[in-house]
């Protein structure tokens, strides 16, 4: 696979998803631009500066105004707002790191969606290709994925092309095992694969889980003569 250019990512809300990964991503050589509304909250200007030499910080529509790629880390509340406030997204790629989630005394329940959240933001903003990405994970992992003997498998799904040869390098430079996960349809697998994550997390399991999705080494298991998997 070609190498992908590391051109800037607008990374929106640089929150719990959003600051380990662009930090990570700064690290390996991808231009951050944090968009964030409060530019003095606590902790931002330190993000800035651990996040590589061209990290820097702007307003939401600035951001996604400067960068063919963004990376949309927003609370699933607040999403339909925040894809709306960045203006015209025609032309971008949207790596969707959202699970439709509602918090509930420091836990986590799904909200029932049609189909998937990532098929939602690509109702609200049609001009962009949208890949769902990064959302079956913690956020902490997400800051040192080595802290887990082992691979840990992120997925993406999306009807282009373009967006998953992208992603195939964001995803790897985050330190993490690239899979295709077909297309944008299946988004709606990806946040269910979310959902059962979080249920070991917040029951804080000895046998907590992290997805390793790995090929099958002859799929004549499935579709040849020999036996059924």
């Amino acid at each position: 696979m070609a190498e992908t250019r590391r051109e800037p990512i607008a990374v929106i809300g640089p929150g719990r998803v959003g600051a380990p990964l662009g930090r990570r991503l700064g690290k390996a050589g991808w231009p951050i631009i944090y968009g964030a509304r409060d530019h003095a909250r606590e902790g931002l200007a330190e993000l800035v500066a651990d996040s590589g030499p061209a990290a820097c910080l702007m307003t939401p529509p600035q951001a996604a105004a400067a960068a063919r790629l963004i990376l949309f880390a927003i609370p699933w509340a607040q999403a339909r707002a925040a894809i709306a406030s960045l203006g015209d997204l025609t032309g971008k790629v949207i790596f969707d790191a959202t699970n439709p989630l509602r918090y509930e005394n420091g836990l986590e329940f799904e909200v029932d969606v049609p189909h998937s959240a990532a098929e939602l933001i690509q109702e609200w903003a049609p001009g962009a290709a949208v890949a769902k990405a990064f959302n079956t994970t913690n956020f902490r992992i997400m800051a040192d994925p080595t802290v887990v003997d082992g691979p840990i498998t992120m997925g993406v799904a999306s009807d282009d092309a373009a967006a998953k040869l992208t992603a195939a390098s964001i995803v790897t430079d985050a330190g993490f095992h690239f899979v295709d996960a077909g297309p944008l349809a299946n988004a709606h697998y990806l946040e269910k694969m979310a959902a059962f994550y979080i249920t070991f997390f917040f029951q804080d399991r000895p046998d907590a889980i992290e997805f390793h999705l790995r090929p099958r080494p002859n799929n004549k298991l499935l579709f040849g003569n020999g036996p059924a998997a």
